[in-house]
């Protein structure tokens, strides 16, 4: 289950579309280029220029040229000017810190910039250029600006075999220092195994699969093709039809150490009744038990290395096989006749960023056990199914080994504890969601009811913290939002908390004292850094409590580990809420803590690039994300709202997110883009490739 299938009906009006013109200045000209962004599907490749201007020192400058030049990169470039010996590239990155030097000197009439597409002041930044015959005599070109340049600097990137419904994109992780990216797509059907395998056989349906790209001097290329080990071939059944299993759904979370040198895959609909570790995957009695995969890299290779599995996978968890068709391309699941649901282990995970440490969501498992290293056995589908669990497993002498088996301390039916997870860098703090938690109540670590007569319905959620010392795990906070509206619902008379979702998604910073935590049911009017979160509307009170003005527009929770312990610091809304964006449907914090994304990949607008016009809902379910940053005095603001270069309905830019630790690269999956194209170099004017899915590198 997934946070779209909680909340599938969006709003059908729409508000006109009304698309600002992105407009390059030139200082001190008046023959300023200018070009109007365009909705359609394909990116600005139109050059930013100054004007020329006489030298008084040396030769006559021509016009300075700005491109994009793929992701985060732009190219400079201008005629040769007359009796130059060497140039020098400046910049002022907002208008304001004045000029200095980009690199060295240049020999050459070309030059190219480093930047963040999504931390550039494209507006306010400057360029300028100096041609010198020798140190002392030197002539400046004019100013210029880049801001033509913006789109063609975010980088687009596709599968290798790009084909309709495989949602690439779905998933994606960044190393730390931003230059390795691993995107699932966990509708890809190749029957392929392991590493750089065929991807044209396409036996079995939404087996997935998981791409890794590396960047080298600017340029990605991708780098591994990646499979589950037990990827299913087609069988034949006892009357000889054929029949394909498929659907385990490889690639729905991945998760890369800081060096980018391990990764992490869940496969959460993996049927094998294994336990443990490097058991035997070939024995599909449990139906959707869930696993994961481990590849290590070295030498730019990838090698797949262990196996894992709960260490309580049902031993038969269903009363006939999954099946699908081969041939279809839907996403939709086959019928079973099971009458539980799967523990889909690897609905969530997550690695430390030493790569020592390995968390595993299990959103589905029903365990009455509570607490830390229970009886797992016990399951009580009344009380306790789909309670979730958390499994951690620990890396020594290069071996793996579960180390804890973590539960809600009162485990309750569908809380689904274990939606989201995070580890700190050294795998010392976990914090997991529970989307659909109902605990009633407010704040950090308040007395939590052991009996269900004084619980509340509501999916309100629920964040735990969990901290190690030495190999012992603890719960060492509890934490619920600060503010939740209480609305009467009128068909059981009762007055619940909101569907608030709190926990659908988490993120650590890399010390653990500062955690992100995504609401995306949040139904507040606030806007933007600590608004107020009683700003609700009810509609007619006669229908159900769902129906508040800004239901699902979402939010986003800052706490931080401060002396006295846990704290909310900070509540977030986007600039622009509408009900049903779901903002904070994925929240990533940079490893420094200093930035903060947030997805909301039901967002409207049909704006393009950065800080473009947010209020022209145009553009239905496109998708947008907003990146928040911490100024020196701890203050927290909107720094940018980004959107893809081009974009069409239904893209869902923003469903997954990953940052790099210092902030400076940010990729965004848009797992329903419909380009047909593959690999780093793709057209994204042709969308005839339904829902294939597509990343943007900013």
């Amino acid at each position: 289950m997934s946070y779209e299938l909680l909340h599938a009906v969006k709003k059908l009006s729409l508000l006109p579309c009304l698309l600002g013109a992105l407009v390059l200045v030139g200082c001190g000209s008046d023959d300023d280029d200018n070009q109007s962004a365009s909705s359609s599907s394909s990116s600005s490749s139109s050059s930013s220029s100054s004007s020329s201007s006489s030298s008084s020192v040396i030769g006559v400058w021509p016009d300075i040229n700005i491109e994009g030049a793929g992701a985060g990169t732009l190219r400079i470039y201008w005629d040769a000017v007359a009796d130059a010996s060497f140039y020098r590239l400046y910049k002022d990155p907002d208008g304001a810190s004045g000029f200095t030097q980009v690199g060295d000197n240049l020999t050459s009439p070309e030059a190219s910039d480093s930047i963040s597409a999504h931390l550039a002041r494209w507006p306010e930044a400057r360029y300028m250029v100096e041609a010198c015959s020798d140190a002392d005599n030197c002539s400046s070109s004019n100013e210029a600006t880049a801001v033509n340049a913006m789109l063609s600097s975010i980088g687009y990137l596709k599968a290798s075999n790009t084909e309709t419904n495989d949602w690439f994109g779905w998933s994606v992780d960044l190393s730390d220092d931003g230059s390795t990216l691993a995107v699932g797509s966990p509708q890809e059907d190749s029957q392929a195994q392991g590493a750089n395998g065929d991807q044209t056989d396409n036996n079995t349906f939404a087996a997935g699969a998981v791409y890794v790209f590396a960047q080298t001097n600017g340029n990605w290329q991708q780098q591994a093709y990646l499979k589950a080990s037990n990827t299913e071939a087609p069988y034949e059944d006892d009357s000889g039809n054929t029949l394909v299993r498929g659907q385990d759904r490889f690639g729905y979370a991945v998760s890369l150490s800081a060096d980018g040198n391990t990764l992490a895959v869940s496969s959460l609909r993996e049927d094998s009744n294994a336990t443990g570790i490097n058991g035997d995957g070939a024995d599909n009695s449990a139906l959707d038990a869930g696993a994961v995969y481990l590849f290590e890299r070295t030498n730019g290779n990838w090698t797949p290395t262990d196996y894992v599995k709960a260490s309580n996978t049902p031993e038969q968890e269903a009363l006939s096989s999954s099946s699908s068709s081969s041939s279809s391309s839907s996403s939709s699941s086959s019928s079973s006749t099971t009458t539980t649901a799967g523990d889909r282990f690897g609905f969530s995970l997550t690695l430390s960023g030493d790569g020592n440490t390995l968390a595993v969501g299990a959103i589905g498992e029903d365990s009455s056990a509570g607490g830390i290293n229970g009886d797992e056995s016990i399951d009580d589908l009344t009380a306790s199914g789909s309670s979730g669990a958390v499994y951690v497993f620990t890396k020594g002498d290069a071996n793996w080994a579960q180390q804890a088996y973590i539960k809600a301390e009162t485990p309750a039916a569908a809380d689904q504890f274990g939606f989201s997870v995070a580890l700190d860098y050294n795998g010392n703090t976990l914090a997991v969601g529970a989307s659909t938690e109902d605990q009633a109540g407010n704040g950090v670590n308040q007395e939590i009811p052991s009996t269900d007569d004084v619980r509340r319905k509501g999916d309100s959620g629920a964040v735990f913290l969990f901290t190690r010392s030495a190999t012992t795990w603890s719960q060492s906070a509890y934490i619920k939002p600060d503010y939740s509206v209480r609305i009467f619902n009128i068909s059981s008379y009762t007055t619940d908390y909101s569907q608030l979702l709190f926990g659908t998604s988490v993120s650590l910073s890399a010390d653990g004292k500062r955690l992100a935590v995504g609401a995306p049911g949040d139904g507040s009017r606030a806007t933007g850094i600590n608004g107020d979160p009683a700003d609700y509307t009810e509609a007619d009170p006669n229908y159900s409590s769902d129906m508040v003005s800004y239901f699902n527009s979402g939010a986003a929770y800052i706490f931080d580990n401060l002396a006295d312990g846990w704290t909310q610091t900070t509540y977030i809304k986007a600039s622009n809420p509408d009900p049903s964006d779901a903002f904070g449907s994925t929240v990533r914090l940079s490893g420094d803590g200093r930035y903060l994304a947030v997805g909301a990949y039901l967002e409207d607008s049909a704006s393009l690039g950065i800080n473009g016009d947010g209020s022209n809902n145009n553009m239905l379910n496109s998708g947008a994300v907003y990146l928040f940053n911490q100024d020196a005095a701890g203050e927290w603001a909107q720094l940018s709202y980004v959107k893809a270069p081009e974009s069409d309905p239904q893209d869902r830019l923003g469903r997954s997110l990953a940052l790099s630790h210092d902030g400076s690269r940010l990729a965004a999956g848009a797992h329903r883009e419909s380009g047909a194209g593959t690999g780093t170099e793709a057209d994204p004017s042709d969308n005839s490739a339904n829902a294939a899915g597509a990343v943007r590198i900013y």
